[in-house]
């Protein structure tokens, strides 16, 4: 049996807010790549029903962190650990991010045993701290799809991002915007950054939809403020000023629930906007159907975050919906302005409305650009497609299956 072209080393797998990581590993092993999963936690409430069976086959969990750090501080008091393993943990003393070292022994002896040499890491975050020290220890080499914040925005963590950009094999972003910010932050390591897209499951034609009455704005997302809500319902206060008839369905739960819902209160626009709290997809699909208009407003944070390539709203344009957003990070790439939906400044809610109401009182505009966006996404944003050009990165064809290819 072949061993595996490589595995994904994930901090958490499945997890519901990264659906995008499930199915970039099942249209993997879909192509035929064995690719196994090592995932530093588990999945906890996680609803299991939400993911195909399929994608918790082949997924290693390490042990709960009590449990891995007592076994390998009993295997070192037992004078059984590697040498350079024991090494590095004397070394490392008490400084910060030490169970970072524990589940590298872990993984990497696991790796090892199965001779995988390479690592796929989604997020430049704590399962890329671990691949790194897995590097160190055992010589695997890893890769990182960097995303949002995790390259964004400065952390703390003892392993810096510069030196995850200088060990990695490969650097994988998924917007030409953040390729380029990285290319100019790290010029030494420009030629291994690549740019794939986040890619999403798109039908061979765009569902059909009917929407209703009044038209509706719909959005989804974290209730968090790089989102824009606030922008949104301030927006629509203008809108419900103007005389416009409209309502505006936010899907989505987080930290800024109660706010948002004051703001809506206080504003009086109870009758205009509605949280709707979390949705399934087909409960999100179901909305879509009835949709006018797809909003998400986002905003840079003072600290940098922000979004890079928001899967809804590729999602969106899928559904055939035409989409307003704001000109922030990969955004654009997403949103041809006035040929797939508009894109208005950040934190500017007048601009939003003027843009919401201008496809709500234009049917046949919005069906344009809701046309042009479905095209868009099969085009750009198909699964297929973008999972094989990170296949073509993370497991080339051997040469001589490409030379035997040419007398077929």
């Amino acid at each position: 049996m072949s061993r595996p072209a490589f595995a994904y080393l994930l901090e958490r797998f499945p997890a519901f807010t990264q659906t995008f990581v499930v199915r970039e590993v099942l249209e993997m092993r879909r192509r035929g790549v064995d690719v196994p999963v090592v995932s530093l936690r588990q999945t906890g409430d996680e609803p299991r029903g939400h993911f195909p069976a399929k994608a918790h086959e082949g997924v290693i969990y390490l042990p709960e962190p009590e449990e891995l750090v007592a076994g390998i501080k009993n295997r070192r008091a037992k004078g059984v650990l590697p040498k350079n393993l024991n090494h590095r943990l004397a070394n490392w003393g008490d400084a910060p991010d030490k169970m970072r070292l524990y589940e590298a022994i872990w993984a990497g002896e696991w790796l090892q045993k199965n001779k995988i040499r390479h690592v796929h890491v989604h997020f430049a975050g704590i399962a890329a701290r671990t691949a790194f020290l897995i590097k160190e220890l055992f010589g695997i080499t890893f890769s990182i799809t960097g995303h949002a914040q995790d390259i964004f925005c400065a952390t703390d963590f003892r392993i810096g991002l510069d030196a995850l950009i200088r060990e990695a094999k490969l650097i994988v972003t998924v917007t030409d915007f953040s390729a380029r910010q990285l290319r100019e932050q790290y010029p030494k390591d420009a030629a291994k950054i690549h740019r794939v897209y986040n890619g999403i499951n798109v039908r061979a034609k765009a569902p059909e939809r009917v929407p209703v009455t009044p038209p509706r704005i719909l959005s989804v997302g974290r209730l968090i403020e790089k989102k824009g809500f606030d922008v949104l319902i301030e927006a629509c206060g203008y809108l419900r000023d103007c005389g416009m008839q409209f309502e505006c369905v936010i899907v989505g739960d987080g930290p800024l629930e109660q706010p948002l819902q004051t703001m809506i209160d206080e504003w009086n626009l109870s009758a205009f906007v509605r949280l709707a709290g979390p949705k399934s997809r087909a409960e999100i699909m179901e909305l879509s159907l009835g949709t006018t208009v797809f909003a998400l407003p986002c905003v840079r944070l003072a600290d940098g975050d922000s979004d890079n390539l928001p899967t809804v709203i590729t999602e969106s344009m899928a559904f055939g919906l035409p989409v307003v957003s704001t000109r922030l990070a990969g955004i654009p790439e997403q949103i041809d302005h006035e040929k797939t939906g508009l894109i208005v400044p950040e934190r500017d809610a007048e601009a939003l409305a003027g843009a919401l109401s201008r496809l709500i009182q234009d049917p046949n505009k919005a069906h344009a650009f809701g046309e042009a966006g479905f095209a868009k996404a099969r085009a750009e944003f198909n699964r297929e497609s973008t999972v094989g050009e990170l296949r073509r990165l993370l497991a080339p064809v051997p040469w001589w299956k490409r030379f035997f290819c040419l007398f077929v």
